[in-house]
């Protein structure tokens, strides 16, 4: 069974700072997981396995209901991480609060709780993930390896729906888009 997400895809000049944040924190030695610069992204909602014929239609609606949606402004700000800080289970780059950003996925979250999806609780932490699954001897003291963001911004043009192939490289695959005002 294919799982899918929603996403902003993370344009190709957000890439190297990403990069750069990888290679200072070690993710290759540190961490299980270390995302592929090509699956960069700021996920708006998880679908998981959900039945196709829900997802479908719920895509359907939200290219009607999206098309007419302001490009948010985003703007990198932060390395952070999601789990204890010694081990955390994902170390991320976030961006400055984007209130059009926030109102696009709090649209999107609506309508899929219309369609009867379950939903996350937690509140929405944009961010896009850099490696997952931490694994060094040694605790990881972010304070310890601060490393400052350039603070680059770009328009989210674009709302994409994603498969996710799990034992490719890249493995996310764009299956349709969104565009964005």
């Amino acid at each position: 069974m294919s799982h899918y997400f929603i996403a902003i895809p993370v344009p190709e000049k957000i890439v190297q700072p990403l990069l750069e944040a990888q290679e200072h924190f070690e993710a290759d030695v540190r961490f299980k997981t270390v995302i592929h610069p090509d699956d960069f992204h700021i996920t708006l909602l998880f679908f998981g396995g959900w039945d196709s014929a829900k997802r479908t239609k719920l895509w359907e609606e939200l290219k009607t209901k999206l098309s007419k949606e302001e490009s948010p402004a985003l703007t990198l700000r932060e390395i952070n991480s999601f789990g204890r800080p010694a081990e955390p289970r994902v170390l991320w780059a976030g961006m400055s609060y984007s209130k059009p950003l926030m109102t696009l996925q709090k649209k999107i979250r609506d309508l899929a709780v219309r369609h009867e999806f379950p939903v996350e609780e937690r509140p929405f932490t944009p961010h896009i993930t850099l490696a997952k699954g931490y694994k060094g001897e040694k605790p990881l003291r972010l304070q310890n390896l601060s490393m400052e963001l350039p603070e680059m911004g770009w328009d989210a043009e674009e709302v994409v729906l994603y498969e996710i192939h799990p034992h490719s490289s890249p493995r996310y695959k764009a299956v349709d888009r969104i565009i964005l005002q």
